[in-house]
């Protein structure tokens, strides 16, 4: 994803994919009657195939820094090790993940010597993301207090779950029409009733942090900073 396309008007489209597995799962599951479904975490482990999972990752063990890992000068040196380290593999550019604490300083630091930050992509990890998001969800709600043919299409899609079929159906035009007939008529209601779109925002809050740890599952970069941004004001 380009840095034109982190726009409001760009981002969501990376995510049209996962949200219409997220509609198929929940209507399998609130309405197919054929199979049982497992939860959200076994339903997606069931799709994933072969040629779906990402190249195995190969880890190492840094240098050790014998000193406290939130002062700065520990922090230069943690740049100044990574820096050898994308050297030595002939990388033009380096993504670090640090936790919150650390992040902090590595940027006030990065922000004041160019070589680091041209050099260095810097970011949160995963779960100090998610945590923050999920934090904002609680804050917001804690006060909160064409049917024959979707049914069959509905059971026609649980019906091939976990097979490769099940995806065919989720990608098919007949779901896409049922995602937009949904979408449409979840809109029409949010307009009329305060109550319905207190709990549609909530439902969509809660699906973007569906689909930014599908996307780390998933090594799928475009998705997972698409998700990033969803999550902005």
């Amino acid at each position: 994803m380009q840095n034109n396309e982190i726009g409001e008007e760009h981002h969501l489209e990376p995510q049209n994919d996962a949200k219409k597995k997220y509609l198929a799962f929940t209507l399998c599951r609130y309405l197919g009657k054929i199979i049982t479904l497992p939860n959200w975490t076994g339903f997606n482990t069931k799709l994933i195939y072969k040629r779906d999972i990402p190249t195995q990752s190969k880890i190492g063990y840094l240098p050790i820094i014998y000193a406290s890992p939130t002062e700065l000068s520990t922090v230069k040196e943690i740049l100044n090790q990574s820096e050898k380290i994308a050297d030595k593999l002939n990388l033009k550019y380096m993504c670090l993940v640090f936790d919150e604490a650390i992040y902090a300083k590595v940027q006030q630091i990065r922000w004041k010597e160019e070589g680091y930050l041209s050099r260095f992509i810097v970011r949160l990890g995963d779960f100090h993301m998610a945590m923050p998001y999920c934090g904002a969800i609680s804050k917001l709600f804690k006060d909160t207090g064409q049917k024959d043919e979707t049914i069959t299409l509905i059971e026609n899609l649980a019906a091939k779950f976990p097979c490769e079929e099940y995806l065919t159906e989720v990608i098919s035009e007949d779901f896409e029409q049922l995602r937009m007939a949904v979408a449409m008529f979840a809109q029409s209601e949010a307009e009329k009733k305060p109550t319905f779109a207190l709990w549609l925002n909530y439902i969509e809050m809660v699906q973007v942090l569906l689909i930014f740890l599908r996307a780390t599952g998933e090594n799928n970069w475009d998705q997972h900073l698409s998700a990033v941004r969803s999550t902005l004001p």
